[in-house]
């Protein structure tokens, strides 16, 4: 009965915070978007508040799981305007979603990770918003799809930062073998990277999907396994900052790498990091190998040697959610799996940067006829050659930290299966990757403007696409053939 009274004051007390929302939007003439970031914070405080004096998490998922539906039928038909907004958001959806699973999950197991997740989507999602939204001169970042600013990341980092810490700090529970004042920061910037790579409202979901996973990497392992991303988050800065300054990543690129090098170097030290460092540096080099001939091939190509963060994801998004399976189930074989996912990108990468160097003509795959140098789907020997070695460089990295002589088959076929993405890659290349023409009569990857004429492939399907289906098919190759010699 008093879980049925909890549920009924809560729906009492929403309808008058959004009856209000209306009224101040109304009256006092405000904007859309503050009475959806009043609503939004309102809404995480009165979850707050009767969470605290709840003893089961029912009613909580119960309600949160039906304003998820709710919330779907108001921004399908636009039933509120004071939550409607000029972009296109499923925030409101993912909103309760998030809720209803950080009650299931951390409820009994760590209350704490799930307050944090509510104050973290309730204030400081909604204040780095604030922020990024009022600065006159906002430094403007676009890793994957909206555009945020660094100003509003500084204020999610701070705000984050300090959640953390008030929470652990009043509540006096933490099982983390680092202090406070360590364990709050590398949370709170692991919390602002995930904000920032999220898109059309889907920080509602990335960043309680990121507060769950670093405070229970830094609480719930041994000292040394939380120092691993503490260290990762030190070097990967550092890092990070040189190659941006070197221009090898945009800034884009840079907080994809950041984030990445976090969950990598954090799950499996160096082990794990050594592979994805040498595909980096050892590609990153190659693209200035014979820098000026390769330049006449500039309009042909889709991306330039300064990855942005579409490349980085297309590139090491596979290893990345292998090594996020790996910490949730951390399955030995899974190594071979993210090894493969590495030498499929290294192998793409030394094929395209060495194959442009062929003497003559390479041919298509698809039809064998040959074709101009630089044309997606185009193969030669050198290429071939160029994309083995690639592939065994990033397996090798991995041996050398790793040396598992009684499972040297399961390298053997990471060794394999990062080859063969090459051919993939080139298949896919020839017969699904747009081709267009542009002006010149020339055949090119890319159609900034969209309005070149597309001759052959799916208008898009780009090259980061390309790139990702292969290593995608080059890791289940390998999990194939590591369960056949098992």
């Amino acid at each position: 009965m008093a879980e049925w009274q909890t549920l009924g004051l809560f729906f009492l007390t929403l309808g008058v915070v959004l009856a209000l929302a209306e009224g101040l939007k109304k009256y006092l003439s405000l904007s859309d978007e503050f009475s959806r970031k009043f609503v939004h914070v309102a809404v995480g405080v009165l979850v707050w508040i009767y969470s605290v004096n709840l003893d089961a998490p029912n009613v909580i998922i119960f309600l949160s799981l039906i304003f998820t539906l709710i919330n779907f039928v108001v921004l399908k038909f636009n039933l509120l305007p004071a939550l409607s907004t000029k972009r296109i958001s499923y925030g409101t959806v993912f909103y309760p979603l998030t809720i209803a699973i950080s009650a299931w999950v951390f409820w009994y197991d760590d209350k704490n990770i799930f307050y944090i997740s509510v104050w973290v989507l309730a204030v400081a999602d909604a204040l780095a918003a604030v922020v990024g939204q009022s600065v006159k001169t906002p430094l403007r970042l676009k890793v994957w799809h909206d555009v945020k600013s660094l100003q509003g990341a500084l204020a999610m980092f701070a705000s984050s930062t300090l959640i953390v810490f008030l929470v652990y700090y009043i509540n006096g529970e933490t099982s983390s073998a680092l202090p406070l004042w360590l364990l709050a920061p590398v949370a709170g910037i692991f919390i602002a990277l995930a904000e920032l790579i999220s898109a059309r409202g889907s920080d509602n979901f990335s960043v309680v999907l990121a507060t769950a996973f670093i405070l229970n990497a830094l609480s719930h392992g041994t000292e040394a396994a939380a120092m691993n991303y503490v260290w990762a988050t030190a070097i990967g800065a550092l890092f990070v900052l040189t190659v941006v300054a070197l221009k090898l990543l945009s800034p884009e690129g840079g907080v994809a790498t950041y984030l990445m090098a976090i969950v990598i170097y954090g799950v499996g030290g160096w082990t794990w990091a050594l592979p994805i460092v040498v595909f980096f540096i050892s590609s990153s080099l190659l693209s200035f190998f014979k820098s000026g001939y390769k330049k006449r091939f500039k309009e042909q190509f889709s991306k330039t040697s300064r990855r942005d963060g579409h490349q980085v994801f297309a590139n090491g998004g596979v290893a990345l959610l292998v090594a996020f399976i790996y910490y949730l189930y951390p399955q030995p074989n899974l190594y071979f799996i993210y090894l493969a996912a590495l030498a499929a990108a290294n192998a793409d990468t030394w094929g395209t940067e060495l194959g442009v160097l062929s003497p003559g003509r390479p041919r298509l795959i698809s039809t064998m006829e040959k074709v101009e140098k630089g044309r997606s789907g185009a193969v030669s020997l050198i290429g071939f050659l160029a994309s083995f070695l690639g592939s065994l460089a990033v397996v090798a990295a991995g041996y050398l930290l790793l040396p598992l002589q009684n499972l040297s088959l399961f390298y053997l076929a990471a060794l394999i299966s990062g080859f063969f993405s090459s051919l993939a890659d080139s298949i896919i290349g020839a017969s699904l990757q747009a081709q267009f023409r542009n002006k010149n009569g020339l055949l090119t990857e890319k159609d900034e403007q969209g309005s070149l004429a597309l001759v052959s492939g799916w208008r898009w399907m780009n090259n980061d696409w390309v790139n990702f289906l292969s290593i995608s098919l080059a890791s289940l190759f390998c999990g194939l053939l590591i369960s056949l010699i098992s």
